[in-house]
């Protein structure tokens, strides 16, 4: 949570920790709530942000459904 932007700015993190936060799915929600919520934005430019997100659930899902079939063998 401390990497994902929501305490502390990302700009503010040294450029090696700036690459890690893209690998949080949490900085992609709040990029994407933070243009909603007071910018209003359209989803033109919140298309990124549910793109990451929508990979990394297929991500998950993949490797999720993989471990239980070899919890289950």
């Amino acid at each position: 949570m401390f990497l994902s932007g929501l305490f502390f700015p990302i700009e503010g993190m040294p450029r090696a920790l700036q690459a890690v936060t893209y690998l949080i799915p949490l900085r992609c929600f709040l990029e994407a709530a933070r243009g909603v919520m007071p910018r209003g934005v359209g989803l033109d430019a919140l298309l990124v942000p549910f793109a990451a997100l929508a990979l990394f659930t297929v991500l998950m899902l993949v490797f999720a459904t993989l471990s239980f079939r070899k919890l289950l063998l």
